[in-house]
């Protein structure tokens, strides 16, 4: 008899294809640590998708305050927003 293992699950880099004009771009959102243009620090935990429209999702928390959970589209989360007259991403990872 064989006794069952629990699940282990490890992190992984969150890929998704998204067509652009002929050529296919591929975009990763790896799980960590990122800054907010504000100043805010967020831990990525992945990613998920909206159950009837599977629009893609970064879940992440806040690490501050009351390290709240939040979820936000993925194509928000990478875009870049104009700060000063520069453009800057809106979250941006940070190296350990």
């Amino acid at each position: 008899m064989s006794a069952e293992r629990p699940a282990v699950f490890f992190p992984l880099a969150l890929i998704y294809k998204e067509e652009q004009g002929r050529s296919p771009a591929y975009t990763m959102i790896q799980p960590g640590r990122y800054r907010h243009y504000k100043g805010n620090d967020y831990e990525v935990i992945g990613e998920a998708r909206h159950s009837e429209t599977e629009e893609r999702f970064v879940v992440y928390r806040a690490l501050y305050g009351e390290k709240g959970l939040w979820v936000r589209p993925l194509a928000m989360f990478l875009e870049m927003v104009t700060i000063d007259g520069r453009p800057v991403p809106r979250f941006q990872r940070l190296i350990d």
